[in-house]
């Protein structure tokens, strides 16, 4: 329950942290502050995408939205998926 509201606070943070950004590599660079301090407190790795979604909602969903295309099969709407989180890993 308690993961479940922070996992929501987060989102609504991240969203606001959206509008406030001008543009996308400033979301880029809040994104890389927030990732930096999430490692150094050694929380664990954000690999699987659905941690990655509630961790960073804004951005996860900007850059899946640009390689989704319609009438992608789940399968490869899921490796998409983990292909958003490496990119963001990489970023």
């Amino acid at each position: 329950m308690n993961e479940n509201l922070e996992s929501e606070l987060n989102k609504a943070k991240d969203h606001i942290q959206f509008l406030k950004a001008s543009s996308f590599e400033e979301l880029v660079a809040q994104f890389q502050l927030r990732l930096f301090r999430h490692y150094n407190n050694g929380r664990a790795p954000l690999y699987d995408p659905n941690e990655m979604e509630a961790f960073a909602p804004a951005l996860f969903t900007q850059i899946l939205k640009s390689i989704l295309n319609t009438g992608m099969s789940k399968d490869r709407q899921d490796t998409e998926r983990k292909r958003t989180v490496a990119l963001m890993h990489i970023q």
